[in-house]
């Protein structure tokens, strides 16, 4: 039952990425959520990790895809860790696939939700072409 409301979450979360609904897609975390970019420092509170989201949109981050590996949980508290992969398009660019891996906890809230309360992705040291990754889907 967990994995499945963890996946409903996750899946709701992505789409409002794909939609460029940031601000819905924020909701996804905590209040005071912290989100750990690969590149820079952490940030911290939805209205930030909105900004941030937000900012990868505008310079052309596509087709966002979790793949779930592992989930452990401690009462209310689950730590999922997994793979993740995105397209990167900037104006006349060929379009780079950036994956690597990530860790996210989610924690059960009153209201039966389970919300981000950190979020961390590091990435693979290089890019390589999305061309194979795109058609695919």
């Amino acid at each position: 039952m967990v994995e499945t409301e963890i996946d409903a979450s996750n899946t709701w979360f992505l789409q409002k990425l794909a939609d460029g609904e940031t601000a819905a897609a924020a909701t996804a975390y905590e209040e005071h959520a912290v989100l750990l970019p690969p590149v820079g420092e952490a940030i911290t509170g939805r209205k930030a990790i909105e900004i941030f989201w937000q900012s990868g949109i505008e310079i052309g981050v596509q087709a966002v895809e979790l793949e779930p590996l592992e989930r452990r949980q401690a009462a209310r508290v689950v730590c999922e860790i997994g793979r993740y992969r995105f397209v990167l398009q900037r104006a006349e660019d060929q379009p780079t696939l950036e994956q690597g891996a990530y860790f996210a906890f989610h924690r059960h809230g009153p209201d039966g939700s389970w919300l981000r309360l950190v979020d961390s992705f590091n990435r693979e040291p290089s890019p390589t072409s999305a061309s194979a990754w795109v058609t695919r889907r």
